[in-house]
């Protein structure tokens, strides 16, 4: 690992920190309010969840922010592999 480099950015983004506190502040409620809400959700609760609660579920993670039509990528899931079974491997992981 190149720890020169790593520094480097480390202090970097230390610096974009004390520039913009306020955006900092804003971006670090946001992830508190993500761990929340993904720590909200049981085995249980997953298993249970209707696909509404799925789309919901799934449609508030970061890697789902550069879909525009995020019920399109949701329908397509649930058409590939099956609704009870996404729901089963999700519970699975969590």
């Amino acid at each position: 690992m190149d720890t020169v480099f790593l520094k480097k950015d480390v202090s970097a983004y230390k610096q974009n920190l004390l520039k913009d506190s306020e955006k900092h502040a804003k971006d670090l409620a946001e992830r508190k309010e993500r761990i929340a809400y993904y720590q909200s959700w049981t085995k249980a609760r997953i298993l249970s969840m209707k696909k509404e609660e799925f789309y919901e579920y799934l449609s508030r993670l970061w890697a789902m922010l550069i879909w525009g039509n995020k019920h399109h990528v949701v329908d397509k899931m649930i058409a590939d592999n099956g609704f009870d079974a996404l729901k089963r491997e999700l519970s699975e992981l969590i």
